[in-house]
């Protein structure tokens, strides 16, 4: 009779599964105190001829598990560079907690030769890594990994096993100790319920992902742009440098990111930088643009090409106060969508950055900053805030929701001069804005 892997492989045995820890450490850690001692064969049946196993180990560190039966299990760490995982053709990888997006597609790109791959991985969402969020949040045109089996699995819903009985582990009298032993409601979320949320000790607690954020399109024509540059040494240990463009509307008071870069793993000259904003800018006309001017040379080279280019305001906590505004506001949304992606890191940083000091990485969000204080925005409440709220329109867009919700019939709008004028006012509103 063929075993499992015969059928599932077609008599061919697989070449392996890779099991991804934060560190080697950890992993040999849960290999030796938990499999070893709690599931893995003991005594002679270690050199069974169907059960046995060999450990590669190195330096103490667990390297792999090879098997009798021939499948081998390797355990690497998140820290190792992508460069380091190109070698082997693999039946299956594992991720404990959250794979970071830099060796995803290396990953990925592992099990596309093979005709059956698993790819797994279970995490508590503490990163706020923006491809995770749009794998686990988002539904439709911008979520990744559309044909996965994807689960956010609560507290409450490990209260029972899959055959009805009552779990040994967990009772609601635990569930509520756990939910004490949380810091903060967003640590409650969590935990408790497996929501992705990052901690409330973020830097930009104003972002909110359904305000600051929209499908990208064609910035007006009679809009001003703005950018921000900040260089980074790159490669594979330097801080990447970063780009971040700002369409600005005529009355300073909406703006919109829609075209950034930033340049992981690539080695960048500050010369590099300046010819990366020229190569990305050429399309249309820059209003105003500022530089990290610790980078000394980015001005020179830049002023020696023609360029203009000044000194950003570095003031920190005035630029945080001021984007964090923006965001509370609706007033600056990041655009999304296909021809968008490299927006999703800039979402990423300001997602996951934190107020205490800690910080996953803050490239672009230098560059956002220094883009952001050089326009002269206003924060009076916008036209159509003003409309919403004051007592003398109030009936005139109980008219407009009446309209656009339910057709003319029963609208002061029924008339053709009415439907037209409204349809206008729209058309202006998406001529002058963009929305």
């Amino acid at each position: 009779m063929p075993s499992l892997w015969e059928e599932f492989y077609g008599g061919e045995r697989p070449h392996g599964f890779w099991y991804f820890y934060p560190t080697a450490q950890l992993s040999t850690a849960e290999i030796k105190s938990k499999y070893l001692r709690r599931y893995m064969p003991h005594e002679s049946l270690k050199k069974h001829k169907r059960f046995g196993y060999q450990i590669d180990e190195h330096k103490g560190t667990v390297q792999a598990i090879h098997t009798a039966t021939g499948i081998s299990i390797y355990f690497k760490s998140y820290a190792q560079p992508p460069t380091n995982l190109q070698a082997a053709t693999l039946s299956g990888i594992f991720g404990d907690e959250e794979m970071p997006k830099r060796i995803i597609d290396e990953l990925n790109f592992r099990g596309a030769a093979q005709d059956h791959f698993y790819y797994r991985n279970c995490f508590t969402a503490t990163q706020g890594q923006e491809y995770l969020r749009r794998t686990i949040e988002e539904v439709g045109e911008r979520e990744n990994f559309v044909d996965a089996f994807k689960r956010q699995i609560s507290m409450y819903d490990c209260l029972k096993y899959a055959d009805g009985t009552d779990s040994q582990i967990w009772t609601r009298e635990k569930i509520e100790e756990a939910k004490i032993a949380c810091t903060s409601n967003a640590e409650v979320q969590r935990r408790i319920y497996g929501k992705f949320v990052v901690s409330d000790n973020l830097k930009f607690h104003g972002f909110d992902h359904k305000k600051n954020t929209c499908e990208g399109h064609m910035i007006p024509k009679n809009w001003l742009i703005y950018s921000g540059l900040d260089w980074g040494s790159g490669g594979r240990k330097g801080h990447p440098s970063a780009i971040v463009f700002i369409g600005v509307s005529p009355d300073f008071k909406k703006g919109r990111v829609f075209l950034s870069w930033r340049g992981d793993g690539v080695s960048t000259t500050q010369g590099d930088v300046v010819a990366k904003y020229v190569e990305l800018s050429k399309k249309f006309t820059i209003t105003e643009s500022a530089y990290d001017y610790s980078a000394s040379d980015i001005g020179m080279i830049a002023s020696r090409n023609g360029i203009s280019i000044s000194r950003a305001n570095k003031n920190r906590d005035a630029s945080v106060e001021l984007i964090n505004t923006l965001f509370k506001n609706g007033q600056l949304k990041i655009y999304v969508g296909e021809g968008y992606e490299e927006n999703d890191k800039l979402i990423g940083e300001v997602a996951t950055c934190l107020s205490n000091g800690s910080k996953l990485n803050d490239d672009m969000i230098d560059a956002l900053r220094y883009g952001v204080t050089l326009v002269p925005w206003q924060f009076q409440i916008l036209d159509d805030e003003i409309e919403v709220i004051t007592t003398s329109n109030v009936r005139k867009l109980s008219d407009r929701e009446h309209f656009w919700k339910y057709g003319y019939k029963g609208s002061e709008l029924w008339d053709s001069d009415g439907i037209n004028e409204e349809l206008s006012d729209y058309m202006e509103m998406y001529d002058e804005y963009g929305m």
